[in-house]
């Protein structure tokens, strides 16, 4: 079986699963409801992580010219991600960041997260956005601490439920300013 049609397979076998899990949500108890969100919530992070490494192979696998994505006709990874997968321009390019990240690993417990689907692709995004933007001006321990606060923050570890991307980035920069007020 080529795997193509194993992961067409996997789509269908995927939809009829959820078609069930969505009829009996109407009539479920409350406790059944929570597991089926997180159920649904932890399937979410999966595919965000599966498009992560998409972006990732597109990038940087062997090719007979310079990408993947220029074999297959189109003029970049992001280009692809857009037309074939139906990300808007913004979102194509932080999905080929992200999968240059999974290839470099210059945040390595970012990485390792985005790999596992234990965080959104829109933290993993703001987080790298940040890290990106100051990682210049600082040193790399200061960067490892803020990666794994970062992600510890992101998969809400400390506290009852993960942090949005917007009060990652609101923190982030707000790490950065305690730590160089003058850089900021």
């Amino acid at each position: 079986m080529s795997t193509a049609t194993a992961i067409q397979q996997l789509t269908a076998e995927a939809a009829q699963v959820f078609d069930a899990a969505f009829d009996d949500f109407s009539s479920c108890s409350t406790g059944d409801r929570f597991a089926t969100l997180n159920a649904m919530t932890e399937f979410a992070l999966q595919h965000q992580a599966h498009l992560a490494r998409f972006a990732q192979v597109l990038e940087h696998s062997g090719s007979s010219l310079s990408s993947v994505a220029k074999d297959l006709r189109y003029s970049s990874t992001a280009t692809l991600l857009q037309h074939e997968v139906g990300f808007a321009k913004g979102q194509a390019d932080a999905y080929v960041r992200l999968g240059k990240l999974l290839q470099h690993r210059e945040y390595p417990v970012l990485a390792a997260a985005i790999e596992a689907g234990t965080i959104s692709s829109q933290q993993a995004i703001i987080i790298t956005r940040e890290f990106d933007r100051q990682r210049n001006h600082y040193d790399a321990e200061f960067i490892a601490v803020a990666d794994r606060s970062a992600v510890s923050f992101a998969e809400g570890q400390n506290s009852s439920q993960p942090w949005s991307p917007e009060d990652l980035r609101d923190s982030i920069r707000g790490w950065f300013a305690q730590h160089d007020p003058e850089q900021v």
